[in-house]
């Protein structure tokens, strides 16, 4: 774990073969954090103790948390993703689900009902071989 000096402004970790970095906190006179082009996977919580104000530069790494799509929205977005992991509230927005099983195991049904849909009014048996999708509802 990395001691950070607390009167640091500016830290620039650029082109490090960092796959990990943690810190206990961030000072609150740091302005900017570069952790570009690094092999992070993820970024450290310490973005969450941070400056309001805080420059992040964070592009060119392997990142999985958080996604992608959170990291183009800012640096607001990624404070609220990491907040609502650490609270334990982060609402799944998608998802697949790959329903593999024998003849008449029931796949075409268990979609059904998981997409609230009705039986089709023939009753009879379906018998499928396809490529769905659909939008299940967030409760």
């Amino acid at each position: 774990m990395l001691e950070i000096n607390s009167s640091l402004v500016s830290l620039n970790l650029w082109g490090n073969p960092l796959t990990t970095f943690s810190a206990s906190r961030a000072p609150p006179t740091l302005a900017k954090l570069d952790i570009s082009s690094c092999s992070l996977v993820r970024l450290p919580d310490l973005i969450l103790d941070s400056s309001p104000s805080l420059e992040l530069e964070c592009h060119s790494n392997p990142l999985k948390f958080p996604p992608r799509s959170v990291c183009k929205r800012g640096l607001n977005a990624i404070r609220a993703y990491m907040r609502e992991v650490r609270r334990g509230e982060l609402q799944l927005q998608r998802s697949r689900l790959l329903l593999l099983g024998d003849g008449g195991a029931g796949k075409t049904t268990l979609r059904a009902a998981l997409l609230l849909c009705t039986k089709s009014p023939s009753g009879k048996a379906e018998f499928t071989c396809s490529i769905a999708s659909g939008t299940l509802p967030a409760r």
